[in-house]
């Protein structure tokens, strides 16, 4: 008897709500298994946060040396 004739077997003396319980631990060892695709440029640069202060842009040169800023200007 193959693999999957004797999971099968198996398969057939469950019941429903353990089939249910099962089909989610299979969907997880399938998706673990697929490779992960790579992760591109642009999608690593869409994932950078910056927690700045909301001038931060329009104001970068007075905080790009870092003396002028002061923890209450993330707030």
């Amino acid at each position: 008897m193959s693999k999957k004739e004797l999971i099968q077997a198996e398969l057939d003396n469950l019941g429903e709500e353990d089939l249910e319980t099962l089909y989610v631990v299979v969907k997880r060892f399938v998706q673990s298994r697929q490779p992960e695709k790579p992760t591109g440029l642009l999608a690593a640069l869409r994932s950078v946060q910056i927690d700045a202060p909301a001038d931060f842009a329009s104001n970068f040169d007075r905080y790009a040396d870092g003396k002028n800023f002061d923890e209450s200007d993330l707030r």
